[in-house]
């Protein structure tokens, strides 16, 4: 991910929460956002296979993951950075694999 951070400006829409997607935010123009996949995870218990999905007109949106906490005991979290002057859309959605 870019070494320029953006400051955190997101809408959470809940109304686009639904079957395979469980989180899903709005990134307003340059600014940063973060989904996060419900529960917690370890070494043990790995998360479901998932995936992010950006949408937005032309090139940009950046998202890194992030795991807060330790093996035993971990919350995963991605954060999308929109260096665009356009809102982006990204939501985090189970999938098959």
């Amino acid at each position: 991910m870019s070494e320029k951070k953006y400051r955190p400006n997101c809408q959470r829409l809940d109304d686009q929460i639904a079957d395979r997607v469980v989180d899903a935010i709005m990134v307003a123009p340059r600014s940063s956002g973060r989904l996060s996949l419900p529960g917690t995870y370890s070494v043990d218990s790995r998360p479901p296979a998932h995936r992010i999905v950006v949408t937005g007109t032309g090139p940009g949106p950046r998202y890194e993951q992030i795991q807060l906490g330790s093996a035993e005991h971990y919350r995963v979290i991605y954060e999308v950075q929109n260096p665009r002057d356009s809102v982006v859309f990204a939501n985090l959605e189970l999938t098959d694999e």
